[in-house]
């Protein structure tokens, strides 16, 4: 354990980034995929294109706003991990607010705000606002009011919840949904590169994150 506490010390803010990168890519690759029926939604566009779904308007499946939660997740993972990198501070400010514009991504479209229920847009908007108050005042909180093996025990236990809602809880509603889109389209669809890429590096993440965790309490 202590060789491994070792090695993740050393190379955990090294692979961070590039998990963070992998995730963000991810979501605009496809996430429900038959190329012979033309059928490519990417993490982005999914949770709009299943709303329709009679199964989706009646309750039967997940609430779809899950979908959107992959850039929300992580942004609050990329504002939490600005705390223990040897930046300056105002490099550490163009980080979170990087971190709230990851968000942004799940904003709902001037249309839907303007044409559909609430129901169908507020969610995400208390989310951002949510990541917004996260990002820009309870992680600069943190960083002020703890220090040393206290706050490395609070990065780590923010990122392993974190990342481990970025994996579970887009699945839940993913793969019975892309099961229903199969039976309306009566054609086999599977859930694709973008899906699975970001689920992995959701996992990744919490994995490490529990690797540190670990590390700190033995500490």
């Amino acid at each position: 354990m202590r060789r491994v506490s070792d090695f993740l010390r050393r190379r955990y803010p090294q692979a961070e980034p590039l998990l963070f990168t992998l995730i963000l890519i991810a979501y605009f690759l496809p996430w429900i995929n038959h190329a012979a029926a033309g059928l490519t939604l990417i993490g982005l566009d999914v949770s709009e294109w299943v709303k329709f779904l009679p199964q989706m308007q009646s309750g039967e499946l997940p609430n779809r706003d899950y979908l959107y939660l992959p850039p929300l997740l992580l942004g609050g993972c990329l504002a939490l991990s600005t705390l223990w990198v040897d930046q300056s501070r105002w490099q550490r400010w163009l980080l979170r607010f990087l971190a709230l514009g990851v968000g942004l991504i799940a904003f709902p479209s001037f249309d839907a705000i303007r044409f559909e229920d609430a129901s169908q847009w507020r969610p995400r908007l208390i989310w951002i606002a949510l990541l917004a108050i996260w990002s820009l005042l309870l992680v600069p909180l943190i960083g002020r009011f703890s220090a040393g093996n206290g706050q490395k025990l609070i990065i780590s236990s923010g990122l392993l919840v974190l990342a481990l809602g970025g994996g579970i809880l887009p699945a839940v509603v993913l793969l019975p949904t892309q099961r229903v889109v199969g039976e309306w389209l009566n054609i086999a669809v599977s859930p694709g590169a973008g899906f699975y890429l970001s689920t992995a590096g959701f996992f990744v993440l919490a994995l490490l994150a529990a690797f540190q965790l670990v590390s700190h309490l033995s500490d």
